[in-house]
């Protein structure tokens, strides 16, 4: 059945532990190797990640800026994006300056992002 005082049984078996001989320290005190380093502000903050780049230079080189064979291109577009998702991407994709690119441009995606800029 129920316990009228169930905390109560606890105290008595001797295996409590006060509240005053822990310290907030000694339970939260992390060693430095396992803390996991956060990502600067320059990996987080890419407006396109460098998967999609990679994604995109590929489907760039290929297709031009024709995005519906873009999204028809089985091979290359194996994640099967439509071709407003493509244009989107694209779009993103030119309006990246040098210091956010990650990748290497072909000579002709080179000649679109300058082009669009």
């Amino acid at each position: 059945g129920l316990a009228t005082q169930p905390n109560g049984e606890v105290a008595q078996r001797g295996n409590a532990v006060p509240a005053t001989e822990v310290s907030a320290v000694e339970l939260f005190d992390v060693p430095d190797s396992d803390v996991i380093p956060k990502k600067t502000k320059s990996q987080s903050m890419l407006p396109v990640s460098v998967e999609d780049q990679k994604y995109m230079v590929k489907l760039l080189e290929k297709h031009g800026d024709n995005y519906e064979k873009m999204a028809r291109d089985i091979k290359r577009n194996n994640m099967q994006h439509s071709s407003h998702k493509l244009r989107k991407l694209g779009a993103r994709f030119l309006l990246l300056s040098p210091e956010q690119l990650r990748v290497e441009l072909p000579e002709g995606v080179e000649s679109m992002m300058a082009s669009s800029s």
